[in-house]
């Protein structure tokens, strides 16, 4: 090692930083007026996969299988509180090699982890435990509270990762994570120059980076010290960035399968569709019989009640046969009217709660809409079948008739 540094230093690559000293044994501010009291520190870990792994189409659906927080008092300068917690990952439950090797986590951590939801409500009672003892108020300045917010080096913790991942779960996001401060971006203008990852940015400022890298609550604490090196510097942190997407409302009442949220429009095909293929059933039945007796039958008035302005099949005499005396019976309403009732669709079973799929997530209920048999049938499908980056992902290939 000493003669690649030698060689290195005869070649001129080894750039030389000196630190006063006398600017990191004083306190983080003296007679400044600081924006916040406190910051938490957040940086996840989650799935990842190499790009040159077949896997790496599910590098959009990452899940987060480390989350550390720390809590930084700024007057201080002292790490007082923290919060860290393995999760389970349910979408791709295996981690890869790749995964593995970056992070440091195993598979055996991550089978012994909670799930996200678990996660996120350990997490809010941690917030409000220091909320009551500490008399935190988060974001907002207050004269009875100390104030808090959160920061990240960079925005994709809380902008992409954990709000994908919330929305795509149903999983409720507490409030106060939709404004944080991205460090690497305060980072950048304070110093004018692009930082070349969290490492490169400590190792500039002429600051070690303690522990492993790409551990989450060791990355989480190298943040906290460069927070407090940038204060001292007399950076001033500020609000950068914000998410208003609001997350889904956990345990909240379920659109019925069928209709549409807050609207009257069913999910299904319209009753003039039903009328169209069962006159295209009984035509086709017709040329498979081939037989003139049942073309010369009357046809059953008030089988299909026709609407005024349909004018294409008004005046179309009706063409009956036994498969569809079978198939579509007369339903008499109070009204006196009658529209066709379908056999073997239950419709009943539609607005039951779709059952999990092999991926561990509700399944979602969809229409047939191929021509057949089954056509307007309903049916329950894995939810991650879905197309991004030009790849199709058929998920689990879960199926069942509703």
């Amino acid at each position: 090692m000493d003669k690649v540094k030698a060689l290195a230093q005869e070649l001129g690559f080894v750039e030389t930083f000196f630190v006063d000293r006398t600017i990191l044994s004083k306190p983080v501010f003296e007679g400044t007026s600081l924006s916040f009291d406190y910051v938490i520190v957040i940086d996840f870990e989650s799935t990842c996969w190499d790009s040159k792994d077949q896997q790496s189409k599910w590098q959009n659906l990452a899940e987060i299988i480390e989350f550390p927080a720390v809590l930084l008092n700024l007057k201080t300068g002292v790490i007082e509180d923290q919060f860290h917690q393995y999760v389970m990952p349910v979408e791709n439950p295996i981690l890869s090699e790749f995964c593995t090797k970056l992070t440091g986590i195993t598979q055996e951590v991550v089978n012994c982890g909670i799930p996200l939801g678990t996660c996120m409500m350990l997490f809010s009672q941690w917030i409000n435990r220091l909320s009551s003892d500490k008399k935190i108020t988060f974001h907002k300045p207050s004269a009875e509270c100390k104030t808090c917010t959160f920061v990240t080096w960079s925005d994709w913790d809380l902008s992409m990762c954990l709000q994908n991942e919330t929305k795509r779960k149903q999983i409720r996001k507490p409030e106060i994570l939709s404004q944080w401060i991205d460090l690497r971006l305060c980072y950048r203008k304070f110093y004018k120059r692009k930082p070349q990852g969290l490492k490169g940015a400590l190792a500039e400022l002429g600051l070690p980076f303690a522990g492993r890298e790409h551990s989450g609550i060791v990355d989480a604490k190298n943040t906290a010290n460069l927070v407090c090196r940038m204060l001292r510097d007399g950076c001033q942190l500020e609000i950068t960035s914000s998410c208003d997407l609001p997350s889904p409302p956990i345990n909240g009442k379920r659109c019925p399968l069928g209709t549409l949220k807050n609207s009257s429009t069913p999910l299904s095909r319209a009753p003039q569709s039903l009328k169209i293929r069962a006159i295209r059933g009984a035509l086709n039945s017709n040329r498979l019989l081939k037989n003139d007796c049942f073309r010369s039958m009357k046809p059953i008035e008030g089988i299909y009640h026709d609407d005024e302005n349909d004018v294409s099949t008004k005046n179309q005499s009706k063409i009956i046969s036994p498969t569809t005396l079978k198939r579509d019976l007369p339903l008499v309403t109070p009204n006196g009217t009658s529209t066709p009732k379908r056999q073997n669709v239950n419709l009943s079973s539609c607005k039951r709660t779709p059952p999990l799929c092999r991926c561990g997530r509700r399944a979602i209920c969809k229409v047939a809409n191929s021509p057949g048999p089954n056509q307007g049938r309903s049916f329950f499908s894995c939810p991650n079948q879905r197309r991004s980056l030009g790849m199709v992902s058929k998920g689990c290939n879960f199926f069942m008739w509703c």
